[in-house]
């Protein structure tokens, strides 16, 4: 424009002003609101902007109509552990994640989540070996042009890491830890899915299970079929707590399938 002395914007949230006008200089024409959004929280926002004249051979010029409307994503809750697996609460209409991991309050390390993926979590457990209070927060990340970036969130539960403890919360977790029958009667006599096992136990230690057999049970504790006759196999579930390591076996006795109506059994 020309003749003017300056701008005045004004935000408003859901429909309602946010925060009194601003004034700028007649050089400036972008004024970055990501502040007042920040403070603002979740919400959807718009602004309006009008010329301030010099109140003598000028007057003030009209609001304008308002801009288009950009949402502030609400920031992310429901953050947890999964073992070493950072997991939170998918935000709508986030474009990805950034997850932060933090020990002892100094940052480690960012891992970046695209929102199709965000199920999967944030994997740290190549950064959460050394002792030291781990923590993750996130900033849910949006489009840039009709979402923007929430507020970081606030800190996840901590992880406490002592290698001196590790052993003793290993054999913990060992000693309660029992392979899931679901609707199984007995270990065997088994002749369906065991799945899902059990990949975080309650004092950090993580699982990572391994079958004898994949073709009639598979690590994943699924049967893709029942065997033509019974097999005994091994489920090896290996553990890992900060620096130590153990396993534990459970043997099963998958059932051979049914003989099929009218088939002759020997």
């Amino acid at each position: 424009m020309s003749n003017e002395e300056g701008y005045s914007v004004q935000l408003y949230m859901d429909g309602m002003v946010r925060g009194p006008e601003v004034t700028l200089s007649e050089d400036i024409s972008i004024y970055i609101v990501s502040e007042e959004m920040e403070a603002g929280g979740a919400g959807v926002y718009a602004a309006k902007v009008r010329a301030i004249g010099d109140g003598t051979t000028y007057q003030s010029g009209p609001w304008s109509e308002l801009s288009n409307r950009i949402t502030q994503l609400a920031a992310v809750d429901g953050l947890v552990w999964a073992g070493n697996v950072a997991h939170w609460t998918a935000i709508t209409n986030a474009n990805n994640y950034d997850v932060y991991l933090y020990n002892n309050d100094i940052q480690v390390r960012k891992i970046n989540v695209l929102a199709a993926n965000a199920s999967a979590g944030a994997d740290f457990s190549g950064d959460m070996a050394g002792d030291g209070t781990y923590v993750f927060r996130i900033i849910a990340r949006g489009d840039g042009e009709n979402q923007a970036d929430s507020a970081i969130s606030p800190k996840s539960p901590a992880i406490v890491r002592d290698s001196a403890n590790d052993q003793q919360r290993l054999d913990d977790d060992k000693a309660l830890l029992e392979i899931p029958l679901t609707i199984n009667t007995a270990p065997d006599k088994i002749m369906y899915s065991i799945s899902p096992l059990p990949a975080s136990l309650p004092n950090g230690t993580t699982v990572v299970w391994t079958s004898s057999n994949p073709s009639v049970m598979g690590n994943d504790g699924t049967i893709p079929a029942r065997p033509a006759q019974d097999t005994i196999i091994t489920m090896t579930a290996a553990l890992r707590n900060g620096s130590a390591a153990d396993t534990k076996d459970f043997e099963l006795n998958v059932r051979k399938r049914r003989p099929q109506a009218g088939s002759i059994n020997d």
